[in-house]
């Protein structure tokens, strides 16, 4: 269900969708993206960069994920295995939101207005080889619809960010 909600930033009317966006799945093919006709789709991630904290990722620890650049409005993100499976589970906050109850999806929660965001991803607990990180930004005018813009990172255009399988090994003692 949409909903109207006033932009505490530029004080306009911003429509967003109370539970995020209103896709679920991030597609390398735009043409399978329903609900988001009026929006410019752009084939690459444009001025937008996803960073890590670590190029491993390990069963033990959370992965931080950093998206940076203009200012954006709106996210939805997801971690794929090698088949594209969906792995891990993102850690919802105050500004995002696991996508429809699975957490293996995360998406906004409210119009964003940031220049950077931190989502925090947490492995699944065995190993699945390499993982990529694959997702939209959204920018533009909040309730301005068609100056919003879509840029992506998926795995067929050399976007995504990719962690590779961590082999450290945990030990029960120190020397």
């Amino acid at each position: 269900r949409q909903m109207c909600i006033r932009d505490r930033f530029n004080t306009q009317l911003s429509y967003s969708f109370s539970s995020g966006a209103p896709i679920c799945e991030v597609f390398a093919d735009f043409d399978n993206i329903t609900g988001m006709t009026n929006r410019v789709r752009n084939s690459n991630p444009g001025d937008y960069t996803v960073t890590s904290n670590v190029s491993e990722y390990n069963v033990f620890e959370h992965v931080e994920l950093t998206i940076s650049g203009p200012t954006f409005i709106g996210l939805m993100f997801t971690v794929v295995d090698s088949n594209g499976n969906n792995v891990g589970m993102f850690s919802p906050d105050s500004q995002v939101d696991s996508c429809n109850g699975n957490a293996m999806s995360i998406t906004h929660s409210q119009s964003l207005g940031l220049t950077t965001k931190t989502l925090f991803w947490i492995p699944p607990e065995n190993l699945v080889g390499n993982v990529y990180i694959e997702g939209y930004v959204l920018s533009g005018v909040s309730g301005n619809i068609p100056s919003q813009s879509f840029y992506r990172f998926v795995r067929d255009d050399l976007s995504a960010l990719e962690l590779t399988e961590s082999d450290v090994l945990f030990l029960n003692g120190f020397d």
